[in-house]
């Protein structure tokens, strides 16, 4: 709330649709997860990107910061390859350092 976002839980047992449906309901253009998550994330963003126009729904969903370091490999060249960017939450609190005003 400090930072005017919104969290929304997506959980393991919710299965693909209902998690695709939840994303788009929620205009989601991030995700922060565990790194067994990304390998998900990624293939559901490639799978939704190749569904017809009026089915997609991951089409606003740009980035997944990932709590565990670095991820495989594989899975940074599938995201890439979908307009997703993966980072890590060190990452993202050195940006964060980074762009802070005082």
């Amino acid at each position: 709330m400090y930072n005017k976002t919104t969290t929304v839980a997506l959980y393991d047992t919710l299965g693909e649709d209902a998690s695709r449906y939840v994303i788009n309901q929620t205009e989601m253009i991030t995700i922060a997860c565990s790194k067994d998550l990304v390998h998900k994330i990624v293939d559901m963003k490639l799978k939704d990107d190749g569904m017809d126009e009026g089915e997609k729904k991951l089409f606003r969903l740009k980035y997944v910061i990932c709590f565990e370091g670095e991820c495989d490999i594989k899975d940074l060249e599938n995201a890439d390859k979908c307009g997703l960017k993966v980072f890590t939450f060190g990452e993202v609190i050195e940006q964060g350092k980074a762009h802070k005003e005082y």
